[in-house]
């Protein structure tokens, strides 16, 4: 009867201790350095990250403002890009292109790099900010011999 007496002694911590062990929780929260809310303390991706584009989409109505017209009130659409987590599209861009413009998110500001969104040789290039829902985007446009420097002011 006391000869199983030193094995239940033993059972005992070592059932605590593996019930401890299994028991401890990481700490959830988002793991991706690239998303707006990155927690550099999450050891666990819990499904929470909310993308840096995220803010940039929707419809918005906007005042363009260039230094050669046509200059006006427009209507454009903010869409995600589908090939990368990263880059938007923008639609009827200050009403200059029939395709969109393809932009590039970094937190609160977005990049336009030169392209010509329609293949007709009329280019486009800038950058822009949002703050709540008010995007600005500065940009230029042109050929290659001439240019046009615009402000577009956004709301959603």
């Amino acid at each position: 009867m006391y000869s199983n007496l030193p094995r239940r002694i033993l059972f005992i911590p070592i059932t605590l201790i593996v019930i401890a062990l299994v028991s401890c929780d990481k700490q959830g929260g988002c793991t991706d350095p690239m998303a707006e809310n990155f927690d550099p303390a999450a050891e666990v991706e819990d499904g929470t990250c909310t993308l840096q584009r995220e803010k940039f989409l929707g419809v918005y109505i906007g005042q363009a403002s260039c230094l050669q017209p046509p200059n006006g009130i427009y209507q454009s659409e903010v869409t995600p890009a589908k090939d990368n987590l990263r880059d938007i599209l923008i639609y009827n861009l200050a009403g200059r292109f029939s395709n969109p413009v393809r932009a590039i998110v970094d937190r609160s500001t977005l990049i336009i790099q030169t392209q010509d969104p329609d293949g007709s040789g009329f280019y486009i290039t800038g950058s822009g900010t949002i703050i709540g829902n008010n995007l600005n985007i500065s940009f230029q446009t042109g050929y290659a011999g001439e240019s046009n420097n615009c402000q577009y002011d956004l709301n959603k």
